[in-house]
């Protein structure tokens, strides 16, 4: 038998509603997506390996021949901490395969990003100095840059851009019109659209040492599997904490700062994707964050 590999990758970005997008797209009979959300292979030399093809491979073993097969790994937006990763994908899994990147408006995303490190311990509780002294938070919401390393190795045509607002007001729509690209029949009536999956502020927050055990390749791929899922979420809950609050918004020249950071990005984001007009105002966000203030 051949081994399977993705027909498709879901790359980020980082907290831009990946984790709802997977779960809709694993409700579709059509699809099989990988059981671990989030199995990071690409993001490592050692796939291209004998071994490292056959480990990942496995996560697509129980697939149907009549599905195609996916995985979501935010690991995959994120240059230049993980470098490589479009061309291992490519030669890997082949130019025929379908490249998805869901999108958020470039401040917001900051903002959710900073919340998930800031409760987990791994950033500083002011965002005004995290923005100026963690690279990742910018360089996340940089996707010009980050699409341009996919775009070098896959066709315009075989990467699909989601705008998290647009799937966010309707998630049917937006899985209608994806699994349009990527081939296959969409079932509607098996999307929840009451619920939202992974929201920073709706989950407990397990850190330490516990959330490294939990976040090992070990338990994701040979425990996490096997467990029903309300023994899952009772095992988070018991293990976790209730986030704290959510730290006080970026100031005003914060906003400044960051506006004039990312507007470049969203314009090249824009052309690279062959739109006339960007995704998102930037202006108008900062105009809302400061009038709130």
């Amino acid at each position: 038998m051949i081994d399977r590999v993705p027909d498709f990758l879901i790359i980020g970005a980082m907290k831009a509603g990946s984790t709802t997008l997977y779960a809709d797209l694993a409700a579709q009979p059509s699809v099989f997506m990988s059981p671990v959300k989030e199995p990071y292979d690409l993001a490592s030399p050692e796939v291209l390996a004998e071994g490292g093809r056959k480990r990942y491979a496995r996560l697509f073993a129980k697939a149907r021949p009549d599905q195609i097969c996916g995985e979501a790994s935010t690991s995959y937006s994120m240059l230049p901490v993980f470098d490589g990763v479009a061309e291992r994908a490519r030669r890997l899994l082949g130019r025929d395969a379908k490249i998805v990147y869901i999108v958020r408006n470039p401040i917001e995303r900051i903002i959710s990003q900073h919340f998930h490190l800031y409760s987990r311990h791994g950033a500083d509780e002011d965002i005004n100095e995290a923005v100026r002294s963690d690279d990742r938070l910018l360089n996340f919401s940089r996707y010009d840059m980050q699409l341009a390393a996919w775009l070098r190795e896959f066709d315009d045509n075989a990467v699909y851009l989601v705008r998290f607002e647009d799937f966010i007001a309707d998630r049917r729509a937006a899985i209608s019109s994806l699994c349009r690209f990527l081939g296959v029949d969409a079932d509607l009536q098996c999307i929840d659209d009451s619920r939202r999956f992974n929201s920073s502020d709706e989950h407990v927050v397990v850190r330490g040492s516990t959330q490294r055990i939990i976040s090992s390749q070990f338990y994701q791929r040979h425990i996490r599997p096997i467990l029903p899922a309300k023994a899952k979420e009772s095992l988070r809950r018991w293990l976790g904490r209730v986030p704290p609050p959510r730290p006080a918004p970026p100031s005003a020249s914060t906003l400044n700062y960051l506006v004039d950071e990312l507007q470049p990005s969203v314009e090249g984001l824009s052309r690279l994707v062959g739109l006339k007009e960007s995704l998102w105002n930037l202006e108008e966000t900062r105009r809302q964050y400061v009038g709130s203030q």
